[in-house]
């Protein structure tokens, strides 16, 4: 299956990219999210989503619900969200490199990590489950650790830090 590259409707646009930078996502009870690439043009520089996979985690969806409250959504997350993600992660992203074309254990020291950071344990299992140097997750925890857990609002701002970087080859 060939992935599909869609523009981003951000102040990004799709071009010849040289460099990949990676989203990793986490929905309720499973693993989900896209597959970037980052480049430049000029001084502008944007993402492009290469590739989208999803994966619910067995025996997973009792560990993070909402419940509509009187006045707000009452969220339970389970301590057990990280261990799940520790325990799945490394297959899923060899899976959804795949399917963009990416052998993902020869390439994962050119990449760069957007990961949403529901806690520093979800990074920290991340990155040594994935055998990737704090370097390649440093945008996931420091949007974290500035802004906080903004719920799904929290990858785009990990994604306009990695576009803005200079340091992350395009």
């Amino acid at each position: 299956e060939t992935p599909v590259v869609r523009e981003v409707p951000l102040p990004w646009r799709e071009e010849t990219t040289r460099q990949f930078a990676r989203k990793v996502d986490f929905a309720s009870g499973g693993l989900a999210r896209v597959l970037v690439l980052r480049s430049r043009a000029g001084d502008f520089s944007y993402v492009i989503f290469l590739a989208h996979h999803e994966e619910l985690i067995p025996n997973s969806t009792d560990v993070m619900t909402w419940t509509l409250g009187p006045h707000q959504f009452d969220m339970y997350l389970s301590k057990n969200v990280p261990l799940l993600i520790r325990e799945n992660v490394a297959a899923y992203v060899r899976r959804l490199c795949a399917r963009a074309g990416i052998d993902f254990d020869q390439r994962k020291h050119e990449m760069a990590f957007a990961i949403h950071p529901g806690g520093p344990k979800i990074l920290d299992h991340t990155r040594d489950v994935l055998g990737v140097g704090e370097d390649q997750i440093s945008h996931s925890r420091r949007v974290f650790y500035e802004l906080g857990n903004m719920s799904s609002a929290t990858v785009p701002f990990i994604l306009m830090d990695l576009a803005k970087d200079d340091t992350v080859p395009a």
